[in-house]
């Protein structure tokens, strides 16, 4: 159901800030609680009290990222559950207790970690115990935002237990190694596509790098139509009006990535995807895996005059505002999929991973199964294998128009407030102002930098069969309601 939030209470005490938000009338003993975690990801926990002053009910959401070892989508359903039947005055340590042990060991959280769902649920708990929570809270001190319980995923996951430092020589050994290939803008311009198909091509495509099919690919992208893309791990009632964007005609998708909800409109920004096998980041931390797959988004903004930089975990800032953000996710060889259902998010179940096997080289592929992609054998480098991708992908504002994204999306409060302004249409500060030039033009900057920087990069146009195949899974996932309202 969709119910607008009313008489927000913004709480700052210790250092630490917060949204109670009490639902409409209807939902009386259903409350709403976000926290914002520093330097890091928003979590709101939607919290059903029963008579008794008993949790009956909790269900998270939020721009956070949650990622599983195989690869599969991340239900925190059976988490939530957990707390089901703790008093409704349960502490914080407490709650974080509970929801410490209920995360899958598969399952791994960027932006958030239990101590922040606990913050939230507290929140939300508070309006039935006179603020009591809220006290307790100032007493508290925000945990750091990475990831939840890295060791406790196995050494053979994509997920690594120690990390490396990216440093200047890193990024470039990294990117000698890759052997990109490039949809050029001008391509992509003379193909835009509807925001439910931009979607399926990412999936399309890493799902292919990750079984070696395809060789790294870094494509732009040309919207066909203006949309709200959601974050996957996002309640869609509670981050965009549905009946104003259906009056503005304004679609509303999903993404296969977690992070937050962005506004786009044909030609008002510029957005690329890179998909590469999972060793272009192995052994990175979350945060520096983006700074290594966004590493020429930097130079070439600097090489237009604009001074862009990483600010964590997924945003490209300006002293002028932000530019824009970015989304990732990584799918494991596809040895690691139970079946070609699960491998297409059949299921939510968060059920272990099965042990990675030995990495498969190219010379594994046949001549047959590559004609079949329209990439020869030929064109394809030795450093592609059948050992996972990693899908990264940005939308930076080149002209936004605040007001109409202000109609259709609904800010949370508690973000804002970490953020530091004043009002949401200044958080974005498009390059049109930065840089004085038409987006042809900056598009025309990014593909010069990328062909005279990037090593071995080379054009090429997406096989036939992968667009066809992107096609069916739009219609049949995508654009379904099933799918746009998975967190209502």
């Amino acid at each position: 159901m969709e119910t607008a939030m009313h008489d927000a209470l913004s709480i700052d005490g210790g250092g630490l800030k917060a949204i109670v938000a009490p639902m409409g009338e209807s939902d009386a003993e259903t409350v709403r609680g976000s926290y914002k975690q520093p330097g890091g990801k928003l979590v709101s926990a939607t919290v059903a009290v029963d008579a008794e002053g008993r949790i009956a009910h909790v269900a998270f959401d939020g721009d956070y990222f949650a990622e599983r070892a195989d690869g599969r989508d991340v239900n925190l359903a059976s988490v939530a559950e957990a707390l089901v039947g703790l008093s409704v005055r349960s502490n914080i340590a407490d709650l974080q207790h509970v929801l410490e042990h209920a995360i899958p060991q598969n399952v791994r959280l960027v932006g958030i970690d239990a101590q922040a769902m606990a913050f939230a649920v507290a929140r939300a708990a508070a309006v039935f115990t006179d603020s009591l929570a809220l006290h307790n809270l100032r007493e508290d001190e925000g945990s750091a935002w990475a990831s939840v319980l890295p060791d406790r995923f196995p050494e053979n996951s994509a997920h690594p237990n120690h990390q490396i430092p990216l440093t200047p020589q890193l990024i470039a050994e990294r990117w000698e190694q890759l052997d990109v290939r490039l949809e050029d803008p001008e391509t992509a311009a003379s193909q835009p596509y509807e925001p439910a198909m931009q979607m399926a091509l990412d999936d399309v495509i890493a799902r292919r790098t990750a079984r070696g099919d395809l060789p790294p690919i870094l494509r732009f992208w040309e919207w066909a139509g203006p949309a709200v893309i959601l974050g996957l791990n996002q309640s869609v009632s509670n981050e965009v009006d549905l009946a104003r964007a259906r009056e503005l005609g304004i679609a509303v998708v999903r993404r296969v990535t977690g992070g937050g909800a962005m506004f786009v409109e044909p030609g008002n920004t510029i957005t690329y995807s890179l998909t590469a096998p999972l060793s272009f980041v192995a052994g990175l931390s979350a945060d520096d895996s983006y700074g290594l797959c966004e590493s020429w988004t930097f130079s070439a903004l600097h090489s237009i005059g604009i001074a862009a930089s990483h600010e964590p975990i997924n945003d490209i800032s300006s002293p002028a505002g932000k530019i824009g953000g970015a989304a990732q996710r990584r799918y494991p060889a596809p040895h690691q999929y139970r079946s070609s259902a699960a491998a297409n998010g059949a299921s939510d179940t968060n059920a272990a991973p099965a042990a990675t096997p030995a990495v498969t080289s190219m010379s594994a592929v046949s001549a047959e199964h590559a004609a079949d992609t329209g990439v020869s054998i030929s064109a394809l480098p030795a450093y592609v294998s059948a050992s996972g991708a990693v899908l990264h992908h940005t939308t930076m504002a080149y002209d936004i128009d605040a007001n109409k994204m202000l109609q259709v999306l609904r800010i949370n409060k508690e973000k804002m407030s970490d953020k530091a302004v004043k009002s949401a249409a200044k958080r974005v500060d498009p390059m049109k102002s930065q840089s004085g030039m038409s987006r042809r033009q900056v598009l025309a900057a990014f593909s010069r930098y990328l062909h005279e920087n990037i090593p071995h990069i080379q054009s090429i146009d997406l096989p036939a069969d992968v667009i066809a195949e992107a096609r069916e899974l739009a219609a049949s996932k995508f654009s379904t309601p099933e799918w746009t309202h998975r967190i209502p």
